[in-house]
């Protein structure tokens, strides 16, 4: 009996951590995307968007409301309540 719990325990860890791998990678592929979809803004010649620190500002809100869904709204990822100063 002890044994299944174990081997739950660490199937339900190995899943978990897994899925935190997965929110990286995926968090890393976004944000590449965005930063060449902002290259690709700033030196197309049709669009000519002459306003680099704004579409830095709008890459910024992005992230952070996307970041704000994931943990708030979606309850996706987990967060810890409170910050101590301990490490």
């Amino acid at each position: 009996m002890a044994d299944q719990i174990a081997s739950s325990d660490k199937s339900k860890s190995k899943r978990e951590e897994a899925l935190t791998y997965a929110y990286i990678l995926l968090y890393i592929f976004l944000s590449s995307g965005q930063i060449f979809f902002n290259k690709w803004v700033l030196s197309s010649k049709q669009i000519n968007f002459p306003y680099p620190l704004g579409l830095t500002l709008l890459h910024m809100i992005f992230s952070s409301v996307l970041c704000f869904l994931l943990t708030k709204v979606f309850k996706i990822l987990k967060v810890e309540e409170g910050m101590t100063a301990e490490m």
